[in-house]
Formats: structure tokens, sequence, C-alpha cells
């Protein structure tokens, strides 16, 4: 009893690598995506690839100072090369530090490994766009988590 519209994928890190690889392999299986510290190098990924995922709903989430997956070498590229395919329903929230949202050990002052993105998501607290803008649905600002329910094939 697997509604089959309204599969996702998403991952961290070298999960968020597999996303990306099962998107690849299967264009039309997954409603939607929503890859974390992206571990999939840009230069693996043919156009004919990401002509193959441009229609597919992705949500990004990647710090800036990820030592890790340094996102100039993988999302960062990739988000940009779905854009100029005419990508209509990509996202990717990027965050210049992965800040402390608890407040237990000093809020926005301290800063956890960049490669923890995922917290983010995790939290449900996605909710802008590369371009620092909130992203809409139906005209209403949403989270990740709310994009992601919306989603179906």
């Amino acid at each position: 009893k697997v509604d089959t519209d309204r599969i996702y994928v998403g991952g961290c890190s070298n999960g968020g690598y597999m996303s990306l690889k099962l998107m690849l392999l299967h264009p039309d299986y997954f409603a939607a995506s929503f890859p974390s510290a992206l571990a999939y190098h840009e230069e693996y990924v043919t156009d004919e690839q990401i002509e193959s995922i441009k229609d597919m709903p992705i949500w990004f989430i990647h710090s800036k100072d990820d030592p890790v997956t340094k996102a100039e070498e993988t999302v960062v590229p990739v988000y940009k090369r779905l854009i100029a395919a005419g990508a209509k329903n990509v996202h990717f929230s990027y965050y210049d530090h992965v800040v402390d949202i608890t407040g237990f050990y000093g809020g926005d002052n301290f800063h956890y490994l960049g490669h923890f993105s995922w917290i983010y998501s995790h939290a449900n607290l996605c909710k802008l766009d590369y371009d620092n803008q909130p992203v809409y649905l139906n005209g209403r600002s949403v989270t990740v988590m709310e994009w992601l329910a919306a989603q179906k094939k």
C-alpha cells in the first residue's frame, strides 16, 4: 500500500551521493529528492544526465565551509547546470556555516563542522533558496519538509 507517486530519496554526504546516483539511474522513479552535503563530484555528471533529472523536484542543502564535500566541486556546479538546463523546481539552501540551532553551545556563535549541514534538513529549518529568498509553494513560504510532502509524480 505504498503510494508510488510519492517516493522520495534523500541522504547526507555519501547518502547525498547515493541520492544523486539513484536519481541518475532511475530518473522516473522518485517524486523528489533532498540531498545534503552532496559527495558526488560534478565532473562525473554528463549533460545527458542533467537533462534526465532537470524536471525532478530537488532541494539541495550544503554549507559553504564543508571541508569534506567541497561545494564548488559538487553541489554548486550541479545546481547551476540544472538551472541552466531549465529546471523549475530545484532549490538549494546554502549556508555560510552550520551553527548551534539549540542554543546549548552558543547559538549562532558556535559553528559545527560544515559537513553537518544535514542538521538543517533534519530539523526542518531549510526555507531559503540559493538567492537567500524564501521558497514558495502555492504563494506560501515553505520549509524543506513542507515542500517535500507536496511533491508527487
